[in-house]
């Protein structure tokens, strides 16, 4: 299982793009920016992984709303 921040998190969408998929927040914080096609294509796919599921969230984190992507994935036998 895997999670990480999609670009529609409050925080990552205010920082700086550095490179494709990765963003540079407020305090300096380096973020992987994830969605549902790089994580099938760059991850699931090169790996040859299985997708078991994929999903997202939002939670409050200190009265901040952030959201949250994840996957769990698995080899194929």
């Amino acid at each position: 299982m895997m999670q990480g921040k999609p670009s529609d998190d409050p925080r990552v969408a205010r920082g700086i793009e550095v490179a494709p998929n990765l963003r540079m927040d407020d305090d300096g914080h380096l973020r992987r920016v994830w969605d549902e096609e790089y994580i099938q294509h760059n991850i699931i796919d090169k790996l040859n992984l299985r997708l078991v599921d994929m999903g997202r969230t939002i939670k409050q984190w200190r009265d901040i709303e952030t959201h949250f992507i994840h996957f769990i994935a698995q080899l194929h036998e």
